[in-house]
């Protein structure tokens, strides 16, 4: 029986989107399971060095009363490092494709939290003390491989055993074992290939790989070996590398005076000591960016009118927060590339942004309209995340109709904004769905399959009490079959071979139409009608997830959101719990959601 340990929440006031929460199972319980298991007898500790072969993995002990429905999750190519220390992460970074994969220190709050699991397709996990106990880390690590959807990367220091049971081959005994070595137990055996130790599946494919630390480090030929025996890919050549930023082009469109885009320019050259080049519709360049795209598609009047575009950025969001408090007010700024070297996510994670993405950020201050609004600011700063996913999936969605051919402006009754009916567009699968808060997933339904293929990221700051400047990060995999999935494969899969395919241009065009009216609507008190398409684009409706709730656990039903764009749940006792985000501790794919706070519903 396993039990669960919760940490204190923080007392955040009524309507703040932040909570922190660690769960995790008690080590003490998972070490005891774990002795009875291995049998251990009067061993007081257990090391990864020393656990006997024909012990690991042990089946996941699943609770009868879950209710989580199971979902096959497209993982993102993490690589998550636990207890490694700077040097080899350093070094894992410098084997792997960084188009592909981004690598990751797991902290051990983080290790503790037990949402990792979900978005991590590398586990790379050091025992690096002579001994110790690690009973935890391998009750986890077990039921990690058990799911059957992630890989190990375990390195060991071979001295330091205790004396293993008699009889027991473990892995400290193992390391050096001859290449015929192989012990099979069930589906899951132990072998040597490429003088490294294995633990492989039912199909011999390697999910756990076991390098020795010898001199204290790792050799980087014997890691490259093991990462290649778990399938990553490595880099190629120097062309694989983060390429150097290039210089940027802003486009202007007009020839007379125009103040604004001037103003953008010189904040430009002023924060980056470089030329911005100018260019026009008489001198467009011929590779790069479909300003052609871009502009046919374009409807908006103030977001996106004032383009500025680089082959390669280190970070079109982190570039435009330097820049923020400097810009004209409503300056119109979208900065875009083909390539970002340093993108940023969520919490400061990293954002893989490869050739194929449609990666930019916004400049938008709030209210977008001059006129006088009807909605309540606030939350018009807390619907600004969803509003953003909600107009990604108008987007994706439209151009998905265009190319298999539905005609999906008549598809609607007589009156309804073409937002209204993207949101209820039936179209073939896979389908695009809003995932809570602000990421936008494929969603496979044969399958049962979510892939993500875009995220984004928002940030504000207030000029007045009642204006702020924001920015708006998003990405969007457009031609980028890695590290997920993108939309040209969603046309492929629908239509076989389409007649055209959408330029990264065009969809970051169809984005921002669908966010100027999204946001004007909002503005206008169509909150309602928004929170409408909303829930008729996410992916949640009806979910069952447990709920930690100070030292309870609830079993609910997600019903909805709020008026502050947080989740509302009701429990089989009917009551009203509010849920609120907290990055990568909140993971609604796994089922598993904290809440702050509750009443009984009405």
């Amino acid at each position: 029986r396993a039990s669960v340990k919760l940490l204190p929440s923080l007392r955040l006031s009524k309507r703040c989107a932040c909570l922190h929460f660690y769960a995790t199972f008690s080590t003490a319980s998972r070490y005891k399971v774990f002795s009875k298991m291995c049998s251990l007898g009067s061993t007081s500790q257990l090391s990864w060095k020393c656990l006997a072969l024909k012990d690991f993995p042990r089946k996941k002990v699943v609770n009868a009363t879950d209710v989580r429905t199971p979902r096959r999750v497209t993982k993102p190519p993490n690589i998550q490092c636990y207890n490694t220390g700077s040097e080899l992460i350093c070094r894992i970074r410098s084997v792997v494709d960084p188009h592909v994969y981004t690598v990751y220190a797991l902290s051990p709050k983080d290790w503790v939290d037990d949402v990792w699991q979900s978005s991590t397709n590398l586990l790379v996990i050091s025992d690096s003390s002579p001994a110790g106990n690690q009973a935890d880390e391998i009750a986890k690590v077990g039921d990690y491989l058990m799911e059957g959807t992630g890989k190990v990367l375990l390195i060991v220091n071979s001295e330091g055993c205790h004396s293993p049971a008699p009889g027991s081959q473990t892995i400290a005994t193992s390391l050096d074992a001859p290449q015929d070595f192989t012990l099979q137990r069930d589906d899951w055996g132990w072998k040597i290939r490429g003088n490294c130790l294995c633990l492989t599946n039912a199909r011999d494919d390697p999910v756990m790989v076991v390098v020795k630390l010898e001199h204290l480090e790792v050799f980087p030929e014997r890691l490259a070996s093991a990462l290649d025996l778990l399938g990553l890919e490595p880099v190629g050549n120097a062309r694989d590398r983060a390429p150097s930023p290039t210089p940027l082009l802003a486009y202007k469109s007009v020839d007379s005076t125009d103040e604004k885009f001037d103003a953008i320019k010189k904040v430009f050259e002023q924060a980056h000591d470089r030329e911005v080049c100018v260019i026009s519709k008489s001198n467009l360049p011929a590779d790069g960016f479909s300003w052609g795209d871009y502009f046919n598609r374009l409807e908006t009047t103030r977001i996106g009118r004032y383009p500025v575009w680089a082959d390669v950025l280190t970070s079109s969001y982190t570039i435009c927060q330097g820049i923020l408090s400097k810009l004209p007010k409503q300056s119109g700024l979208m900065l875009a590339s083909s390539v970002q070297t340093a993108g940023v996510g969520r919490r400061s994670n990293q954002w893989i942004s490869p050739r194929g993405m449609a990666a930019f950020t916004l400049h938008v201050d709030l209210p977008l309209s001059d006129t006088p609004r009807c909605c309540e600011f606030s939350r018009l700063l807390c619907w600004l995340q969803h509003i953003c996913s909600l107009a990604v999936a108008m987007a994706l969605r439209q151009l998905i109709a265009e190319s298999v051919g539905i005609d999906w402006r008549q598809s609607g009754q007589s009156g309804r904004t073409e937002q209204d009916i993207l949101a209820t567009l039936e179209l073939p699968s896979p389908e695009i769905r809003v995932k809570w808060p602000n990421d936008v997933y494929v969603v496979d339904g044969g399958s049962n399959t979510y892939t993500k293929v875009s995220g984004t990221l928002t940030s504000a700051s207030l000029s007045k009490p009642d204006e702020a400047r924001c920015l708006i990060g998003i990405g969007i995999n457009v031609s980028n079959t890695k590290p997920t999935t993108c939309l040209h494969d969603v046309i492929r899969q629908i239509t076989g071979q389409p007649k055209s395919l959408p330029s990264e241009a065009s969809v970051i065009a169809c984005t921002l139409n669908h966010l100027e009216a999204l946001l004007g609507l909002f503005e206008s008190g169509g909150q309602k009608a928004i929170g409408e398409m909303y829930l008729s684009s996410w992916m949640h409706t009806g979910q069952r997830v447990k709920v930690c709730e100070g030292q309870f656990r609830t079993e609910c039903t997600i019903v909805g959101v709020d008026d502050f764009g947080y989740l509302r749940a009701i429990s089989n006792e009917d009551k009203n719990i509010v849920l609120h985000p907290n990055g990568n501790s909140l993971d609604m794919l796994a089922g598993c959601v904290i809440s702050r706070n509750s009443q009984t519903a009405k």
